[in-house]
């Protein structure tokens, strides 16, 4: 056993360097230059070569063989050894849009993400658990072919269309839950609700195969033989040896614990509060849905309620240009709205 660890933790070195090579080459190569995306299109080369000096994008990308006095040890000068040294000392590199360390991002954002990505995993993986079981257990009854149509239904909706769903009906509509907003544990509670609702379809269809192919295994005939109770046996037996492929499913998911969640409807609560300020007819501060302006601004006909994607408009040039745009003035609803998406 230790030795099958050992040799699975030796495979695991050339895999992360392979990784770690292939992403940096495609950031590097993919992503343009960092000094355009920061100074600007109509930056001189002067400014330029004093960006790249100052954060290294002057020097080689992967082997340091520029300066050939250097000997060997000017190979290790690179972008690329340079960002794998830093990584093994804990510095992950210097944000240079937020102006502070890489670090500092990450902690700021890790208590927010862990506190909703792992509540989901934890219950979607206990609740389809127990679908899974109930429908293995039963399997070929009503219960079962229940289970597999309630599966293949949360597998045909998109998890966008839950949330949305749930945002207005839940939120918008029943008031239960905060429509958005991170100022207690309350406010996690419709978006826990709702990763761990979308995600059963996949999880207990997996879940109920893992269970079903422990449970036609001479060991189960065995305990039947035995005169043990069925939820005893798939309890204690089948459900043990079906841990292993469903831990391995399970553990894929764990890099996503620290990456954020998907979409939770911070765009529809701005174009909300698009329509809420520029309706016609509103009902207690609430669009009313139902005049010219809701309507256009919901099909998109009214240009006035603009979405930007931060993520790929972040350089000069594009702020300038919002700056400019700015000015003018509505064209058919009573304010000019700017919904500034992805912003990091």
């Amino acid at each position: 056993m230790l030795k099958y660890v050992a040799k699975r933790l030796w495979e695991t070195i050339p895999t992360t360097i392979g990784i770690l090579l292939l992403t940096f080459v495609l950031f590097n190569v993919v992503g343009g230059s960092p000094a355009q995306v920061v100074l600007g299109k109509n930056a001189t080369a002067e400014a330029v070569a004093a960006f790249n000096h100052k954060w290294g994008y002057d020097k080689p990308l992967i082997i340091g063989i520029r300066d050939q006095g250097a000997g060997i040890s000017g190979w290790w000068d690179s972008q690329f050894f340079n960002f794998v040294g830093g990584l093994c000392k804990g510095d992950f590199g210097y944000s240079i849009e937020n102006q502070e360390p890489v670090v500092e991002v990450l902690k700021r954002g890790v208590g927010p993400s862990l506190s909703l990505t792992v509540p989901i995993l934890i219950g979607g993986v206990i609740v389809a658990l127990m679908l899974a079981l109930l429908a293995a257990a039963m399997r070929g009854g009503w219960v079962d072919k229940a289970v597999l149509v309630f599966s293949a239904v949360l597998m045909s909706v998109n998890y966008v269309i839950w949330v949305l769903a749930g945002q207005f009906f839940l939120s918008y509509k029943a008031g239960f839950f905060p429509v958005w907003g991170y100022e207690n544990a309350f406010y996690l509670a419709l978006p826990v609700l709702i990763g761990i609702f979308s995600s059963l379809g996949t999880d207990v269809r997996f879940f109920r195969t893992a269970i079903l192919d422990e449970v036609y295994k001479p060991y189960v005939l065995t305990a039947r033989a035995k005169g043990l109770s069925v939820w005893t046996i798939m309890t204690r037996h089948v459900l043990r040896n079906a841990l292993i492929p469903i831990v391995t499913y399970v553990s894929l998911s764990i890099p996503y614990l620290f990456t954020g969640s998907r979409g939770t409807g911070k765009t529809s609560c701005a174009k909300i509060l698009a329509k809420a300020v520029n309706c016609e007819h509103p009902v207690n501060g609430n669009p009313c849905n139902a005049c010219d302006t809701c309507r256009g601004i919901d099909n998109g006909s009214i240009l006035d309620v603009i979405e930007i994607d931060a993520a790929s408009n972040n350089g000069v040039d594009n702020i300038r240009d919002l700056r400019e745009e700015a000015n003018y003035t509505p064209t058919a609803a009573k304010y000019r709205v700017y919904i500034i998406d992805e912003v990091h």
